[in-house]
């Protein structure tokens, strides 16, 4: 029996993978709105292929790896490049000031607290 590689959980998981990738040309490109909107989508597209593999049961190991790689592109990475984008958009806002606790180190606490 051949395995199949294209049920509707991959195509799914997918289609996360592809918003995820927009979103990252989008937030390169400067367009953080467009980024956000890619990201829910992105996410509607996440819960949709694990109800699906839930229901249909047809669980496969490459959609395990192909989920893993979606969510870290479209979780990891796009909010990653949306705050390097605002950094680099705003350096004043993010700078060092006479030992207040700067935006900057607030963003890197909570990013490294939560994950």
């Amino acid at each position: 029996m051949k395995p199949r590689y294209f049920t509707i959980p991959n195509l799914l998981t997918l289609s996360n993978l592809f918003c995820g990738s927009l979103a990252v040309l989008s937030a390169f490109g400067g367009n953080l709105e467009r980024s956000f909107w890619l990201i829910v989508l992105a996410a509607v597209f996440d819960f949709c292929d694990g109800f699906a593999a839930r229901l249909l049961r047809c669980a496969s190991p490459i959609g395990v790896q192909l989920d893993s790689l979606a969510d870290m592109v479209s979780f990891g990475l796009v909010p990653s490049l949306a705050l390097y984008t605002l950094y680099d958009a705003a350096p004043a806002l993010f700078a060092w000031s006479d030992g207040v606790i700067s935006a900057a180190q607030l963003l890197t606490l909570v990013v490294a607290a939560f994950s």
